[in-house]
């Protein structure tokens, strides 16, 4: 019953922060070994890329830090390789290939 509620509550938080934002791209950049999930808030000349955390994260916790100023800045948020909505082989998870 406790895993039920958790999961419940992981797609009610996923549908609010859908929700919330309904001026974005979302898009995948196609490399040979991954495929890298892109979204992009905003539509201004200035771009500032957001970097999240590391392999396993993904970016969605860093899109409330931008409210507000996507009508400033035009944001683009990448999940590295490894992470949720870039998945990949373990040997493509290197320094280099980052």
């Amino acid at each position: 019953m406790r895993k039920i509620l958790l999961i419940w509550a992981c797609f009610l938080q996923v549908l609010i922060i859908t929700a919330q934002d309904k001026d974005y791209t979302e898009w995948y950049l196609q490399r040979k070994d991954v495929n890298i999930f892109v979204k992009e808030l905003g539509a201004k000349k200035d771009t500032v890329i957001v970097i999240h955390g590391g392999f396993g994260a993904n970016h969605e916790y860093m899109t409330d830090a931008v409210k507000g100023l996507t009508k400033k800045f035009h944001f683009v948020f990448y999940d590295q390789r490894g992470s949720l909505m870039s998945p990949t082989a373990e040997e493509n998870l290197t320094f280099k290939k980052m």
